[in-house]
């Protein structure tokens, strides 16, 4: 379930900034905002050309007229979020270095590295420095990593969310980042 889980919060951020993206547009016209016509200008054409996490520095920085804050929880669990998806959907055998056990199991070096960093966090059932499962397995079987998934997608969604500035577009747009939305879980407490 945990990696399932994953890849669903990854791609609701990208939804995210998406429907973002999408609602902008629509209210555009109608908005004085600079940094909401900046924004307006500048996501439709990072579309297909920039990952998921520039999207979002680049958003934020119009927003907040500064950087992402970047060593801090919100940023460094998304960060990690966006590699397990990225390793889940994306992952090429051939470019990776294999490390083979004496117990016949193997692990990729970049997998070791995530699971290094899930464990440092607690939040896999148990501690493994390797497994001879697949590592996908050891997400699929931990709840507390299924939880950190979505709480990571809610936490980056609501720091994008907090940085509009008040206008049409916020009203409008801000509701779908209440905790007791759809894209917030619905009534579900984390």
């Amino acid at each position: 379930m945990g990696a399932s889980v994953a890849v669903f919060a990854a791609m609701a951020t990208e939804a995210f900034i998406n429907d973002f993206s999408l609602m902008l547009k629509q209210f555009a016209p109608h908005e004085k905002d600079p940094k909401l016509l900046a924004a307006n200008s500048l996501l439709p054409s990072l579309e297909a050309k920039v990952s998921l996490s520039v999207k979002y520095e680049l958003l934020y920085y119009i927003l907040a007229l500064g950087p992402f804050p970047k060593g801090g929880a919100i940023w460094n669990n998304f960060d990690l979020l966006i590699k397990i998806r990225n390793n889940i959907a994306h992952f090429k055998s051939s470019v990776v270095e294999d490390t083979f056990h004496t117990d016949h199991s193997y692990s990729h070096k970049v997998h070791r590295e995530i699971i290094t960093e899930l464990n440092n966090k607690k939040l896999l059932a148990r501690d493994v420095k390797h497994s001879p499962y697949n590592w996908t397995m050891l997400l699929d079987e931990s709840e507390p990593f299924a939880a950190w998934s979505i709480k990571t997608a809610q936490e980056i969604v609501i720091l994008m969310c907090d940085v509009v500035p008040e206008s049409q577009f916020k009203i409008a747009f801000i509701p779908l980042c209440k905790k007791g939305s759809s894209l917030m879980g619905g009534n579900r407490q984390l």
